[in-house]
């Protein structure tokens, strides 16, 4: 893991604060072992509703998506995936989660 031209870590965290907490810890902890991680995957991110409870807890995930960006920005690369109806099984769903995490 400490190789570089081997290796890559990805940081995956949900867009809550304790969450963000936990994220804070785990790149430093990565720095003093010296691994590189390049970016951070924000997975989870609930899409528009005309729900209110859900758009509520929607902006309060806006907030912290938007304190985890700006506190690292020029440091890592951040990429969000919505929240999914439905789990990521099989080599076809796979390859389409890939393209959007990394488009």
């Amino acid at each position: 893991l400490t190789n570089s031209n081997k290796s890559r870590f990805v940081a995956v965290a949900l867009p809550e604060l304790m969450v963000k907490s936990e994220l804070d810890d785990l790149l430093e902890n990565l720095k003093l072992l010296d691994v590189t991680c390049g970016h951070i995957l924000i997975n989870m991110v609930r899409p528009e509703t005309e729900c209110s409870f859900c758009e509520l807890k929607r902006k309060e995930q806006i907030r912290t998506i938007k304190k985890m960006v700006d506190e690292r920005s020029s440091e890592y690369g951040v990429s969000q995936i919505m929240l999914l109806p439905d789990p990521v099984n099989g080599i076809k769903r796979l390859n389409e989660f890939s393209d959007e995490i990394y488009a």
